[in-house]
């Protein structure tokens, strides 16, 4: 979840959107696309997502032996410029799907809800407790939360001491072609840039793309000094990333 509210009355789930352009919700099939620069993409739908959540929600307070607590969910765009749009049916979107501006009014028009069941203080503080120790980082893509499109990024090795872009990759070494700079073990930082960017998981091909060199010879010595775990055999090996997250190399 990106954001969690509560009250003495209800939880507010917040789905958070960065969308430019003009975004519309199609009821149909259940998706979200948005249409920027004369071009049309389709992403999931937020408001399955959201059900999602809250049925998560509140199956997790059911087993945690908490009370149970009305949840309502919203998703607010972030972008006060963007267009959101839906087909005649789903007029009735305009209830969960916001702009940013108007969130404190949509929870004080929640607050004034005709729910009576009230949680006391001692109930709360036991709900939070519970939530901060089971809480954990979400994984969520960069890059869709903030609409930057793969294309978009500077792919290859940033020089550690000039930071220009590319090194270059030259007899087990990357060497600038700016200042000169000489190093074994440039490509680490932008091996754990594409974990943080792109995804948990690299193959030969993707890291050549990535750091902008051609021999798959070469990616796998690389893989080899960076002693990542891997699965599957020759052009299907995948290699794991999280060690990298944890600082080794």
């Amino acid at each position: 979840m990106d954001t969690l509210i509560f009250t003495n009355k209800m939880a507010i789930i917040l789905e958070i959107k960065n969308f430019s352009g003009t975004i519309y919700f199609d009821p149909k099939f259940k998706q979200l696309i948005q249409t920027k620069d004369g071009k049309e993409i389709a992403y999931a739908y937020p408001l399955t997502q959201l059900d999602r959540q809250k049925a998560n929600l509140k199956e997790w307070l059911r087993i945690n032996k908490l009370e149970d607590i009305a949840i309502q969910s919203l998703v607010v765009i972030s972008n006060p410029y963007t267009i959101i749009s839906t087909s005649p049916e789903d007029h009735h979107i305009h209830h969960t799907v916001i702009h940013k501006e108007e969130l404190p009014n949509k929870i004080l028009q929640l607050e004034k809800s005709k729910i009576t069941n009230k949680l006391e203080e001692k109930a709360l503080r036991k709900i939070f407790k519970l939530l901060l120790k089971k809480h954990t980082e979400g994984d969520a893509s960069i890059l869709e939360k903030y609409d930057i499109k793969e294309s978009d990024l500077l792919k290859g090795v940033f020089c550690p001491k000039c930071s220009v872009l590319p090194m270059d990759r030259l007899k087990g070494n990357w060497f600038c072609p700016y200042c000169g700079e000489k190093n074994k073990h440039a490509h680490v930082k932008a091996v754990k840039d594409y974990r943080l960017l792109i995804k948990s998981t690299i193959s030969n091909r993707e890291l050549r793309d990535f750091l902008k060199f051609d021999s798959a010879d070469t990616a796998t010595r690389l893989f080899q000094t960076m002693n990542l775990r891997s699965t599957g055999k020759n052009k299907t090996r995948i290699y794991f990333l999280d060690s990298l997250e944890n600082g080794k190399r």
